[in-house]
């Protein structure tokens, strides 16, 4: 038995199971059929860094052990003991302004291409100045070192832009300005949200981009290299207040001598003679439907002033159907509902975005049925409407927010509270809730987009305070804030979707 212990604890040390000693052949009259067990004849991974293991001894006199432990890999490639720092080329976190790595102690930037050498800090900033902030979001001097060049640029190169205006179908030529600064111009399509990145040549997959998807100017910038995929650049007519046809004027800076890179848009600046224009490009809606598994099925046009489009389908064999709305076949601009499966006329109308997953309107009726449905797109205002015409007419509009956010937490048994928007002038994105502690004189909370518990956001770490940590999200995640003060105490939670620092949400 205690052998068995010393074995078992061995095999956690190791994550590795021993062969049984000098088993070649089982027993034909054993009968393990359904029985889950493996008879080792080799030593075999487990496949895990922890594990609990145990072995049982059954004496001749009747008496019966059990003994249970468990563990994590202390030897072996799965090894689970705390890494050797000295080895690592970079430690690194998030900047929270631009949100790209760098360096958790001097705060030089993290290059996008491994340097094959062992970071060594040799920064010194400017008195007082703080380490916040990356070497390419801090503005002040150093003391001592200075920040190492990046990628220079690759000069025999063309530079394009492909965007949302053409559905990702033309590469558009970048203007060559100055030395090192490259300028275009679009304009605002009917959706007023447009997305963008560069491709260096015309090889597609190498492209430069933002280290988030759907930035804006304050993101870090990536490549140019083949891992941009899914992200890009976002401008938001809608957030900005600007009309369809707005002209955005866009630069990118790349320092000749560093590789520094700087993005920058300005709306109604100057035009330049080749300004990309969506109206040049055929934008098509489609409808996606149970009826045909969720497939793209192009819209009818009916008024492309107006921007209304339609289509009619039948009800199936359930009495009921469920659909949502692509532009350009592209699931990042799906048109959708606030909720799943929305009926009531009170649901908003979002996008178009990448949101629309598991989010349809629900439409019930009898089996053959024909439904006739109208989206209309104009000055980034949809508006969906369900058997125009008719007695039984329904629909659903975007509200005044792009978006809403809801507390979450053990103070409404988990449920959703809806924060209230800023409506004065320079506070859109902001957002309001005034909490009432418990007795304990603290509550935990999470912040919900639209009642989506895979839309969360939440700190890095778990229990943080107010301004204390990187905000996270939207995605999933387990962490919490934390707010305390007197029992009773009425606390106001404030979040700032328009701030640069991911801390001061």
């Amino acid at each position: 038995g205690v052998n068995g212990l010393a074995k078992c604890v061995l095999m956690v040390a190791w994550s590795t199971a021993p062969p049984n000693a000098h088993l070649r052949t089982l027993n034909g009259h054993l009968d393990t059929e359904g029985f889950p067990c493996l008879f080792e004849t080799e030593c075999s991974d487990v496949v895990r860094n922890s594990q609990n293991v145990g072995v049982s001894s059954f004496g001749f006199g009747g008496t019966n052990a059990r003994a249970d432990i468990w563990g994590s890999c202390q030897e072996g490639p799965r090894s689970a003991t705390r890494p050797n720092l000295k080895l690592c080329e970079f430690v690194d976190v998030l900047c929270p302004r631009c949100q790209g790595p760098m360096c958790w102690m001097c705060g030089i930037s993290v290059p996008d291409v491994s340097a094959a050498r062992l970071h060594r800090c040799s920064l010194v900033r400017e008195g007082t100045h703080a380490y916040e902030y990356c070497s390419g979001c801090y503005s002040g001097s150093y003391l001592f070192g200075e920040p190492d060049k990046l990628d220079v640029q690759p000069f025999e190169e063309e530079l394009f832009v492909v965007g949302t205006w053409s559905a990702w179908s033309v590469l558009h030529k970048v203007e060559h300005g100055s030395p090192g600064v490259y300028v275009f111009s679009a304009a605002l399509s009917e959706t007023l949200i447009e997305r963008f990145h560069f491709v260096l040549g015309d090889d597609r997959s190498f492209c430069i981009y933002p280290s988030l998807d759907r930035a804006g100017t304050a993101c870090r910038i990536s490549g140019p290299d083949d891992r941009g995929r899914g992200r890009s650049w976002m401008i938001d007519g809608r957030r900005e207040k600007k009309p369809a046809g707005t002209v955005y004027r866009i630069s990118l800076t790349w320092h000749q001598e560093t590789g520094e890179k700087r993005l920058e848009w300005e709306a109604g600046g100057t035009q330049l003679p080749k300004q990309i224009d969506p109206t040049n490009y055929e934008h098509r809606y489609y409808i996606v439907g149970s009826w045909e598994g969720f497939k793209f099925r192009r819209m009818t046009l009916v008024s492309a002033k107006q921007g209304i489009v339609e289509a009619t389908f039948r009800v199936g064999v359930t009495g009921e159907e469920e659909f949502q709305f692509a532009r350009d076949e592209d699931w990042g601009q799906v048109i959708h509902p606030a909720f799943p499966r929305a009926e009531e006329e009170s649901v908003l109308v979002r996008g178009p975005d990448d949101g629309g997953n598991g989010r349809f309107w629900l439409v019930r009726g009898q089996q053959g049925e024909a439904i006739k449905v109208q989206l209309r797109v104009q000055e980034g205002h949809c508006t969906v409407t369900l058997n125009p015409g008719t007695r039984g007419e329904k629909a659903w509009e975007t509200g005044r927010e792009n978006q809403s956010f809801y507390l979450t937490g053990p103070f409404n048994n988990w449920g959703f509270s809806k924060m209230k928007a800023e409506a004065g002038h320079g506070t859109a994105g902001v957002h309001r809730y005034r909490l009432a502690l418990g007795i304990s004189g603290q509550e935990t909370f999470q912040i919900v987009v639209d009642e989506d518990p895979l839309r969360t956001l939440f700190p890095v770490s778990n229990n943080a305070g107010s301004g204390e940590v990187l905000v996270q999200g939207p995605g999933h995640g387990e962490e919490h804030w934390l707010v305390r003060s007197s029992p009773g105490k009425m606390m106001e939670i404030v979040l700032d979707t328009n701030q640069q620092d991911r801390r001061k949400m």
